[in-house]
């Protein structure tokens, strides 16, 4: 449900483009052309290839190379970062944090529009989070040929975009967090993760193309400079946050990663996934800072809406775990009522934070289909711009497509909240079961031992 109300409201919102996705377009053109990402002839784009070449490959089997067909190209790559993130929610987390990380993937505004847009960001969001699912399951199974896979994966994400790299972190965290204990099998995972990425972009950089393996590093963003008269504020990376992903989830996500901190025996399996995400954000928000205020680069100021993209997720899966959070603290039977009281509190609200988010981003996708321009500012009117394209639908459609979307992820999320209720009934039948046979044993017990000491031949 919560898949196919994405693809509607993909189609709701219609098709974007600026310079950049044009740019890319014809890259995967060029492909087809010249079997290279040509943007004109013998001109190699400034990205790693494999997002055009998987473009390309639609165009010669749909027999068209249209700018709709490449759009619907990356809206599928686009609905596969979803239903990782439901894997990712589901293999650190649980099921329903999983489905609820999935929704709030679903209605933000910034997937959306990256998925409707001609650009590799989904591409490359797509296999990071893939290789990042099979590096957890490798880690957790400490098997060699999952490592060997997560390392092809990992070769195909930084073969298409170099942002592929920031998970890493949250990977090497992982790892270090499973306390390996034999050199010889660390140094091979290791190996096995890092050998098929250096082959793949060695035989791509050093042998069909010649441009050297330093290419994507003399990209055209660390070009550049701020132009004078524009200050970047020290906090601008907040300032984006806060403006497209909203106050109240980034006051969720923070109240989440507290009680993960505040409650470390109760909540001692949430610590090392979120202190991961944290990690992560945290080093994303400092490379893209540092670049903008002691390298003086404009591109990375202006062009946060694809610098911090891979992040988006990682809020989602914190916001997603209050969820569970939330379930253990009412099933706590912690002697220190305070602290339970403390942390049911903080995480009910934190819910009711995250719901608040949800409906501002539904109330913005509505809003997208009357927009024929919209911009992601970092501050003032600068930002990252795009332009309808095509809409796909009239607007009575869209709305409806929308109404539609938005009424089948309502339902999904009440099931949820049906199914923790009923669950949580039946512990509740067991555990009250569970203590009249105890009792039931007792009295038994106590009858037997008076009856013994009553007899004299006993």
């Amino acid at each position: 449900m919560i898949l196919t109300s994405s693809a509607l409201l993909a189609a709701s919102i219609g098709n974007y483009a600026n310079w950049d996705t044009q740019l890319e377009y014809s890259a995967a053109l060029g492909v087809v052309k010249w079997h290279l990402p040509y943007i004109s002839y013998g001109n190699f784009i400034n990205q790693p290839p494999i997002g055009y070449y998987i473009d390309s490959l639609f165009f010669i089997m749909f027999g068209s190379a249209s700018y709709t067909l490449g759009v619907a190209v990356i809206t599928l790559f686009g609905l596969g970062c979803i239903f990782l993130v439901y894997m990712l929610g589901k293999t650190l987390y649980s099921t329903r944090a999983g489905l609820f990380a999935a929704a709030l993937l679903c209605l933000t505004p910034w997937h959306l529009v990256i998925s409707t847009s001609f650009l590799i960001d989904a591409q490359c969001l797509f296999f990071s989070l893939l290789f990042l699912l099979t590096g957890i399951w490798a880690i957790k199974r400490t098997s060699l040929k999952l490592f060997l896979l997560t390392g092809v994966m990992f070769g195909l994400a930084s073969l298409t975009k170099v942002y592929a790299v920031f998970m890493i972190i949250p990977l090497a965290i992982f790892f270090l967090s499973s306390k390996p204990k034999k050199p010889l099998k660390v140094l091979g995972a290791i190996l096995l993760f890092l050998l098929p990425a250096f082959i793949m972009n060695y035989v791509w950089y050093g042998m069909l193309t010649n441009l050297g393996i330093t290419f994507v590093l003399r990209h055209d963003d660390f070009t550049p400079k701020i132009p004078p008269g524009i200050i970047p504020s020290p906090v601008f990376m907040v300032q984006y946050f806060i403006t497209n992903l909203g106050l109240a989830l980034i006051i969720a996500c923070v109240a989440s990663l507290f009680l993960s901190a505040y409650r470390k025996r109760l909540l001692k399996q949430f610590l090392i996934p979120d202190s991961a995400f944290t990690a992560t954000i945290l080093a994303v928000v400092g490379i893209d800072t540092y670049f903008v205020l002691v390298q003086n680069l404009y591109i990375p100021y202006v062009n946060v809406f694809k610098y911090a993209y891979s992040l988006v997720p990682l809020f989602c899966l914190l916001a997603a775990s209050l969820f569970d959070k939330l379930i253990l603290a009412q099933k706590n039977t912690d002697p220190t009522t305070t602290k339970r009281k403390i942390t049911f509190a903080i995480a009910l609200f934190s819910l009711i934070l995250v719901a608040v988010s949800m409906f501002q981003n539904a109330a913005t996708l509505v809003d997208l289909i009357k927009q024929d321009h919209i911009l992601f500012a970092v501050e003032g009117e600068r930002g990252y711009s795009l332009q309808k394209a095509l809409t796909l639908t009239s607007a009575n459609i869209s709305w409806a497509l929308q109404g539609i979307a938005f009424a089948a992820i309502i339902m999904t999320l009440l099931a949820i909240i049906f199914r923790i209720q009923r669950s949580s009934k039946q512990q509740s039948y067991r555990l009250i079961q569970s203590l009249n046979d105890q009792k039931a044993i007792s009295i038994r017990s106590y009858s037997i031992t008076r009856e013994r000491y009553q007899c004299p031949h006993t």
